[in-house]
């Protein structure tokens, strides 16, 4: 029967699984006191207080707010990725409320709500992927970041990111979800794990037309949605294809990758774009011819040309012009010799190329990496006192606090939690030396991984892994039954091998029993 006031707890098909919990009780908060049984002794009749009635007749304990705070502050030391408003509700609900160690130990002991960390690189990447298929209005915007788009992307032996290449084999596999995987991985490192490039060869070689996974509507559509049913040749595979094939076993990275989708970006308007610069070149054109012809064609001192315009050259602070081309070829090696400044190429100029002009010029992923390095430098000479920086990001901040051990970034996309001391990852309860080092872990890493290989050995004839316990070193394989010598690896006939080889001439019955 239904009580007034309660709704019925169904109960779970994998109850069998877990201890039984009230349904009125939180595993964080002790369960609701209740009064004795009442039973008389003339009837068998008995009254049993019900939880409502025993919660109402608990004398609550009113404890301030400040106090609460206090509490959840110590709290937050110990647990640091504890949810605030889940413990303080949880608190508020305890009567009485207990020391904090013991708070504390219930929290460790029953488990704890963690608290949500920011998500703004994985919105930031849902954006872009929901906004790489729109139209380019504005071309002129797109070009100042990217001045020569059609070379930069498909330059093959510009070095990627990991973040870069594993978007790039999500949208490959989805893109052409017919096509072997092996046969998109091969050509993706062919192509140096450029996504554009292998685009276009996997296009030559199973004879699509040119950009066809772009141009197609249900691609399109499938790509900018991030649904699984992909038509990457024209035609939608079947769920059970898909299943049995083990196709799309790349998830799509939660991290953005701004560059691959400005990619996607030039491929979806390619044709525009080259429409765009082609019109250009033909206008730039005319310009020279017109100058030629009012002697006002300009001349770079380093490499020499004739027919440059005022448009073509960029200054520095004291006037000296120069190409635009021999100027980024300058300010790249500046900026690969860790240079935050760029001075003229003029000798003995003191004269620099400023920020805005710098910016042009240089790629935007060196630009980025430019910015940080400023920054750092300009947060180095500073000298402030308590400045802590993260580890993780350019993101820095004074600290007034000098008992706080933990060191919160609030970069968007960074939000990590450093030791002040280690500048590891924050580790509390535990102390900087009772906490496995990056490197340490690297080298424990290594070695177990090197000591693993050593010890396992793999069949000659079906390539089964395996290792030895105990026993002799002729070893027979598991699945083919193919003997196998553990000590040299070869494949023998049987304990001949122990016998009649060299290796096992003298006292072969200890080196069949050798132990490797």
């Amino acid at each position: 029967m239904k009580q007034k006031g309660f709704i019925p707890i169904q109960p779970h098909p994998y109850s069998y699984l877990t201890p039984p919990i009230h349904q009125y009780e939180n595993p964080l908060i002790p369960p609701p006191m209740s009064q004795p049984t009442a039973t008389a002794t003339t009837t068998t009749t008995t009254t049993t207080t019900t939880p409502q009635q025993a919660q109402d007749d608990v004398e609550l304990i009113l404890v301030p707010e400040t106090d609460i705070e206090e509490i959840l502050g110590h709290i937050e030391a110990v647990i640091p990725d504890i949810d605030l408003d889940a413990a303080r509700r949880a608190i508020t609900a305890m009567n009485p409320i207990p020391s904090i160690n013991e708070i504390v130990t219930n929290f460790l002991d029953n488990g704890y709500i963690k608290k949500l960390k920011k998500s703004s690189d994985h919105d930031r990447n849902l954006s872009l992927k929901r906004s790489w298929s729109e139209i380019i209005d504005d071309i002129p915007k797109f070009l100042s970041v990217y001045s020569d788009p059609v070379t930069y992307f498909f330059d093959i032996q510009r070095k990627q990111s990991e973040s870069y290449i594993n978007h790039a084999k999500a949208f490959l596999v989805r893109a052409f979800p017919t096509t072997d995987k092996s046969i998109l991985e091969q050509a993706l490192q062919e192509e140096n794990y450029h996504f554009l490039s292998t685009v276009r060869k996997l296009e030559r070689r199973l004879n699509i037309r040119t950009n066809a996974f772009l141009q197609r509507t249900a691609i399109r559509k499938s790509l900018d949605m991030l649904d699984i049913s992909v038509g990457g040749v024209g035609r939608k595979p079947s769920a059970s294809w898909v299943i049995k094939n083990n196709k799309f076993v790349y998830a799509i990275p939660h991290t953005s990758c701004e560059e691959f989708y400005d990619e996607l970006r030039f491929a979806k308007n390619e044709v525009k774009i080259r429409r765009y610069l082609g019109k250009a070149s033909k206008e730039h054109e005319k310009r020279v011819k017109k100058a030629k012809k009012e002697n006002e064609t300009l001349e770079c001192n380093i490499c020499c040309r004739e027919d440059l315009l005022i448009d073509d050259m960029v200054e520095c602070t004291v006037g000296h012009l120069y190409c635009r081309n021999c100027v980024r070829t300058h300010i790249d090696v500046c900026f690969k010799e860790g240079k935050c400044r760029f001075a003229c190429v003029e000798n003995l100029c003191p004269g620099e190329y400023t920020m805005p002009l710098v910016s042009e010029l240089l790629s935007p992923k060196d630009l980025n990496r430019l910015n940080r390095r400023i920054q750092e430098e300009n947060i180095r000479q500073a000298e402030i006192d308590g400045l802590e920086c993260c580890p993780y990001c350019p993101y820095a901040v004074i600290v007034d606090n000098p008992d706080d051990k933990v060191f919160r970034c609030l970069n968007p996309e960074c939000m990590k939690e450093t030791c002040r001391l280690c500048k590891e990852p924050n580790h509390i309860p535990l102390r900087c030396h009772e906490v496995e080092k990056g490197v340490e872990l690297e080298m424990r890493k290594f070695i177990e991984e090197h000591v693993t290989e050593a010890m396992i050995r793999k069949c000659p004839r079906c390539t089964q892994r395996f290792y030895k316990v105990e026993g002799c070193n002729k070893m027979t394989c598991s699945s083919c039954g193919l003997f196998i010598c553990y000590v040299c690896r070869e494949t023998i006939n049987g304990y001949d091998h122990f016998t009649n080889n060299e290796r096992y001439y003298i006292q072969w019955l200890q080196k069949l029993f050798i132990q490797v």
